[in-house]
């Protein structure tokens, strides 16, 4: 459960090029969205986007969670479907502590 006063943290992440794993990526692509859903429906994703590069390939995703912690919020990425089979690099991923602005 969400503390009184959560933290965001905006997540980049890219995929790997390893051509094992972008063989697996459409196996896994379902689990990967159902998994999104679920922490969109527990409040801790806030948005999601797809990365494209300039051949319209994706190449990774920017993500924008709540959480207790960076700690909290890095176990929401390592959950994901993708990250476990190897689709997103964890290697690659970059985590910001953010400010939500609501002008």
């Amino acid at each position: 459960m969400i503390q009184q006063n959560p933290k965001y943290f905006y997540f980049i992440i890219h995929e790997s090029t390893d051509p094992i794993h972008v063989a697996r990526k459409p196996s896994v692509v379902d689990e990967h969205v159902a998994y999104l859903k679920t922490i969109k429906a527990e409040s801790y994703l806030q948005s999601a986007a797809v990365i494209k590069n300039e051949d319209g390939d994706y190449i990774g995703a920017i993500l924008l969670c709540r959480a207790d912690s960076e700690h909290h919020a890095k176990s929401l990425i390592e959950n994901d479907p993708f990250v476990k089979d190897g689709i997103w690099d964890i290697n690659t991923l970059k985590v910001h502590e953010v400010l939500i602005m609501h002008i």
